[in-house]
């Protein structure tokens, strides 16, 4: 399902780092690595892109299959016979700007009476001091968020998740 060979070996720790909403059949996919590949007591860590409403072209670029709300993914997670231990959004100070961009591509389509075809957003062409200045705010949103976390569920632009398989 994953690819032509799938490993064979059980594994103790799973990434899925923004890879469920690429696949045909997510809910599929996470219980077949759930079952085959995770070893007991294994950790699954995911991610996704939340908000479905912030559906854009970007996705369309990244061929994102779907983005999922908070309720979707636990219940990919559980639908998967996991155990959800922590969850909650990251990358926080990217939902305003998400947002303002999905709302300006969606004026730019209404105006021109048709869906913006070919624009793709997923390739970062910047020069170095500019990734530096993002990765440096990346970087803070991550400790702000953490900081936060502990006293509000805030959302963010993605969705993460922490699993065990339930035995």
């Amino acid at each position: 399902m994953l690819r032509a060979i799938p490993p064979s070996a059980r594994y103790d720790i799973i990434l899925l780092l923004d890879v469920l909403e690429h696949l045909d059949d997510d809910h599929a996919a996470l219980r077949a690595i759930a079952t085959e590949h995770a070893a007991p007591n294994a950790t699954i860590f995911i991610t996704v892109p939340a908000w479905p409403s912030l559906w854009s072209s970007h996705d369309d670029a990244l061929l994102h299959q779907r983005r999922y709300t908070a309720a979707t993914a636990r219940a990919l997670v559980h639908s998967a016979n996991l155990r959800l231990l922590a969850s909650g959004g990251w990358f926080y100070s990217l939902l305003p700007a998400r947002f303002a961009t999905v709302a300006s591509e969606r004026l730019r389509n209404a105006a021109a009476g048709e869906p913006v075809v070919g624009v793709s957003h997923a390739a970062w062409h910047h020069p170095a001091w500019l990734t530096r200045v993002v990765t440096a705010l990346l970087r803070c949103d991550a400790r702000v968020g953490t900081a936060l976390r502990s006293q509000l569920p805030w959302p963010g632009l993605s969705w993460w998740g922490i699993c065990q398989p339930l035995n």
